[in-house]
């Protein structure tokens, strides 16, 4: 009697264990479709073809200076009051540089004086020995501020550390009450502020690039392609009916840094925004932004791309088998700009952070730039420089295929 009970549970265990192997293989078969469709890995959603790019077009946009006044250069100038302003790093309230290239200094001014102004020159002086002048051009009417102009300020390759400059501004002060004659301020100088050098990396092992995966696809291209016909509307209204040109990823660019704000996801879960859901709360996260930015390309005729990685979100877009009309940007801005390109079997793509700082075109935060040239991914006018994304084992691309 006491072997037949010993039998039987043992039996039981026998049966207990087998169904827990069970049970666990379900779980991993059940957890492996669940993953597999999510991100989909063996099948990707249509993506662009040669026959769907449309690359934009040159546009000859250079820095306009505005005609001066008449003006003399001696006596006394009437009162005036006026600030600058420029965009600098969030957490260390510098502007910052990049190693191999320089700082850009995005330069506004506010007139809070009771007479009109025009800024002649803008002058950059250094604790390091490179100084720089240039023309800016602007009138500013009295209680309104202006954008004055970009310049990129140099840092030398031996220099690390302690770097400083400062800026002076030469300025008419418009007449008074019936007079007609300006008078000009020349060296007007408003102190001096720190830089924060970013230096290069090292280039490595380039991350996994997977296209069009199913799982990131089906939030962002069924989105767009809903709202297309509104976003066409909005991109006329942007940027005119005329021919998709390199000035349109410009224009749109500053389009949403000024009317748009970083607002950051209050859900756990990350959710991702429609293009005119975005507009309507008049801001997103990173994501949003790039999702937004290159469906208005997509809608003034453009080929535009999202790529997401494990920190951010930005755009790329398509500009043709060679990178000349890239220049247009350059001479628009009268600044050299680092402008990123990636290429692959279809082409050359421009990455585009779409929250402008401090100019069109500068690195995202999800990239650095590396003391070599790296192939498919390289530094518009900085031959000796590449550029790679950061902390990042896969990149994920996906097309505005409309």
């Amino acid at each position: 009697m006491a072997a037949r009970k010993k039998d039987k549970g043992r039996l039981l265990s026998i049966v207990l264990i087998i169904l827990v192997v069970i049970s666990i293989a379900m779980a991993g078969a059940a957890t492996y479709l669940l993953i597999g469709r999510f991100l989909d890995l063996e099948r990707s959603r249509p993506g662009f073809s040669e026959e769907d790019l449309d690359p934009p077009m040159s546009e000859n946009k250079p820095y306009v200076i505005d005609t001066p006044p008449r003006f003399i250069r001696g006596g006394v100038p009437p009162p005036s009051s006026y600030t600058i302003s420029f965009p600098v790093n969030a957490t260390t309230k510098r502007l910052t540089a990049l190693s191999g290239v320089g700082a850009v200094l995005n330069l506004s001014i506010a007139n809070t004086g009771e007479t009109d102004l025009y800024v002649e020159y803008l002058v950059i002086d250094t604790n390091y020995g490179y100084d720089v002048k240039a023309d800016v051009g602007r009138y500013v009417s009295s209680g309104s501020a202006r954008y004055l102009r970009h310049l990129m300020i140099p840092i030398p390759d031996d220099r690390t550390s302690g770097l400083e400059f400062s800026i002076s501004l030469d300025v008419l002060v418009g007449p008074l009450i019936g007079d007609t004659v300006w008078t000009r301020r020349t060296q007007v100088e408003f102190g001096t502020n720190a830089l924060d050098l970013v230096p290069l990396g090292r280039a490595k092992d380039l991350p996994e690039v997977r296209k069009n995966v199913p799982g990131i696809y089906d939030k962002v291209v069924p989105a767009v392609s809903d709202e297309m016909d509104r976003l066409r509307s909005i991109a006329v209204n942007l940027t005119g009916a005329g021919s998709f040109t390199i000035m349109d990823l410009v224009d749109t660019a500053l389009y949403l840094e000024e009317n748009l704000e970083y607002i950051q996801d209050i859900r756990p879960e990350d959710e991702w925004c429609s293009p005119l859901t975005t507009l309507d709360r008049s801001g997103g996260d990173c994501e949003d932004w790039a999702v937004l930015y290159s469906g208005l390309i997509g809608a003034m005729g453009g080929s535009s791309r999202v790529l997401v990685n494990d920190r951010h979100a930005v755009s790329a877009v398509y500009i043709g088998e060679d990178d000349a009309v890239l220049g247009s940007i350059v001479q628009a801005f009268d600044t050299e700009i680092p402008l990123l390109v990636h290429e692959d079997e279809l082409g050359k793509w421009l990455i585009v952070e779409p929250q402008v700082e401090p100019v069109f075109g500068w690195p995202p935060v999800n990239v650095r730039l590396v003391d070599a040239p790296i192939k498919d991914q390289y530094v518009y006018g900085y031959p000796d420089l590449g550029w790679e994304f950061t902390d990042s084992s896969v990149i994920y691309i996906v097309d505005i295929y409309i």
